[in-house]
């Protein structure tokens, strides 16, 4: 009767853990999927929703560059220059009231500066605390004729716009401190006649524009800003940032990361994601606007282990219901077995008592089943067999 106990036994194990383990694996697999997808449409949505604001705001600059450019205060000054000392003095120094207001008001700026046709500084307007400072000291007022914004800028036709790459700023060669990030905007003042007269810079206030991009920290996602040879902007590791050659020349790059395998990435226009065994990474080229230079590169990295913790406690659960619904089985399976072995048992008895030639110890019939009617039919054989035997006597 034991193997038959276990037949039974087997066969509601199996009965309960197999679909159990079925629909287990399929949920794990839908949903650590469901996990991954919900999770990168929403860093899409953000990154779009990024790169929205930005456009919003760096396709302003070039308009205000080329506004003030423009402007009635700078051509003004530009033909006073030609015919009166005094009247070009008094002309500059409207225009850099003009300058100072226009920062004041738009407050994207760090800086505004007009440079003459040497590179030396004749406005410069500095934003500070919030206001929009004038500085017009002999020492405050540099010469720029060695840098990129300026040579470039003089060499561009009209209405182009040279535009810098992402650094922190620099007064004298040396880094400011506290950091501040920037990206020149500059262009060649012409007077009426068609010379080149100077050069116009706008210096955009960069560190909103990061601060848009990474958006708020977040518990799972590493977000991280790099310039387009993969040097580090921005990390939630303050020592990795600015990393690059023209910055703090750290020399941390994130193509050099072998665990993130990220080389196909290099020098890709499209959005891409990536996985590797423990990594999840999006990843994004940052642009200035159409036909604008690349700033760097957004990447939207989480380990797999942080992503898929709810499956994990989900897994958790599942093992336990598992286990709960095992031992249950196991217990309805014994009480199943005793139930049918039990009568099997004793009908083997009394059967064993009645070929001994035990003839008049009654068959108990308790089953109310396939097994009470064989007792029972077992019951009329003895019974028919003692009368037979009670004649036979006679």
């Amino acid at each position: 009767m034991k193997k038959i106990r276990n037949k039974i036994m087997f066969t509601m194990m199996v009965l309960t853990l197999l679909p159990a383990i079925l629909i287990g694996a399929y949920s794990f697999y839908t949903t650590s999927e469901a996990i991954k997808e919900n999770a990168l449409i929403e860093q899409r949505n953000q990154l779009f929703n990024a790169h929205q604001s930005i456009q919003a705001t760096v396709s302003r600059v070039e308009s205000d560059l080329l506004f003030l450019r423009d402007s009635n205060a700078m051509q003004l000054y530009l033909s006073a220059k030609k015919s009166s000392r005094k009247r070009s003095a008094l002309l500059l120094t409207n225009l850099r009231h003009l300058a100072q207001q226009f920062s004041q008001q738009q407050q994207i700026y760090s800086s505004v500066r007009y440079l003459d046709a040497k590179g030396q500084e004749l406005v410069r307007i500095e934003m500070r605390d919030e206001i929009a400072t004038d500085l017009i000291k002999k020492d405050e007022l540099l010469n720029r004729e060695q840098r990129d914004f300026f040579t470039e800028a003089l060499n561009l036709q009209s209405n182009q716009v040279y535009i810098s790459p992402l650094e922190l700023r620099r007064n004298n060669g040396k880094i400011v401190e506290p950091y501040q990030s920037t990206i020149r905007y500059s262009t060649a003042v012409r007077d009426a006649d068609g010379n080149k007269q100077g050069v116009l810079v706008l210096n955009l206030n960069a560190d909103g524009l990061i601060k848009t991009l990474v958006g708020e920290k977040q518990d799972k996602w590493i977000i991280t800003l790099t310039d387009p040879d993969g040097f580090y902007f921005y990390h939630p590791d303050e020592s990795r940032q600015w990393s690059g050659p023209s910055n703090l020349n750290k020399q941390q790059n994130i193509f050099d990361d072998e665990t993130l395998e990220l080389s196909a990435i290099k020098n890709s226009n499209d959005t891409i994601t990536s996985e590797n065994e423990s990594m999840l990474v999006l990843s994004t080229p940052v642009v200035l606007g159409k036909n604008r230079p690349k700033l760097g590169y957004l990447f939207n990295i989480v380990p797999k282990s942080q992503l898929f913790k709810p499956l994990e406690d989900y897994l958790i659960i599942s093992l336990i219901i598992a286990a709960v619904s095992l031992l249950l089985s196991l217990i309805f399976a014994a009480m199943l077995a005793n139930s049918l072995s039990e009568p099997l048992v004793e009908l083997k008895d009394s059967v064993e008592r009645l070929s001994r030639g035990d003839l008049e110890s009654p068959i108990s019939v308790k089953a109310k089943n396939e097994i009470g009617e064989l007792s029972r039919a077992v019951e009329l054989l003895r019974k028919s067999m003692n009368i037979l035997m009670k004649r036979s006597g006679r």
